[in-house]
């Protein structure tokens, strides 16, 4: 059998009618995904305007008010508390109080025991507080101890009557230390001879 005209027609419809019916499902399709899209979309910049509110937020926030320093003050030392040089001075001469002649002897011996070959020598200070095995035969062979420390003591506490007790008993340390070093050695010579040098600058500074 021979299709007819109309029979080609109505095939061509049904092909048409197909082709329009996909068309439409494709874009419905297509609808549908922007909607999905759309929703996406608008879900992430929601998320996003949030995000940067709060950082917004963080940011503009004004910081926490620190706590308070505590009031710290310093108060300066009254003047009195901290004595110059010349001060100090002054009032150690005030303090020894010494007249004239002893305060001259006061100064030669204070000088002299600034040297190091007193102090190496023992005219520092009494022997038998340096040397406690010796006091009793030192006691045994020097009548009168005297020594440098001793004298200036006596000096200060106005126990040396005059001067010329001041001499005796400069004099009385340098022929004790030779008394009682009187042997042949090295060690006893060499402390002769530094009390005889000692005596003989001293007489010369009291003149």
């Amino acid at each position: 059998r021979r299709d007819t005209p109309s029979d080609n027609n109505n095939d061509g419809d049904d092909t048409t009618k197909k082709r329009s019916s996909k068309k439409d499902k494709k874009e419905k399709k297509k609808k549908k995904d922007k909607k999905k899209d759309k929703k996406k979309h608008h879900h992430r910049d929601k998320h996003s305007v949030e995000a940067v509110a709060t950082a917004t937020n963080t940011l503009s926030s004004p910081p926490l008010p620190s706590p308070p320093l505590p009031n710290v003050v310093v108060v300066a030392p009254p003047a009195s508390a901290t004595p110059s040089k010349s001060s100090s001075k002054l009032s150690s001469k005030v303090k020894l109080d010494l007249s004239p002649w002893e305060a001259s002897c006061e100064r030669l011996v204070s000088r002299i025991l600034k040297l190091d070959f007193v102090t190496a020598m023992h005219f520092d200070a009494p022997l038998v507080q340096k040397f406690p095995d010796l006091a009793k035969i030192y006691k045994s062979i020097v009548a009168e101890p005297m020594d440098l420390g001793t004298l200036r003591h006596l000096l200060i506490t106005h126990a040396i009557a005059d001067p010329v007790e001041f001499v005796r008993l400069g004099r009385l340390i340098c022929d004790n230390a030779k008394t009682f070093n009187a042997g042949p050695d090295a060690a006893s010579v060499r402390v002769r001879e530094t009390a005889d040098h000692l005596s003989y600058d001293t007489y010369v500074m009291i003149l």
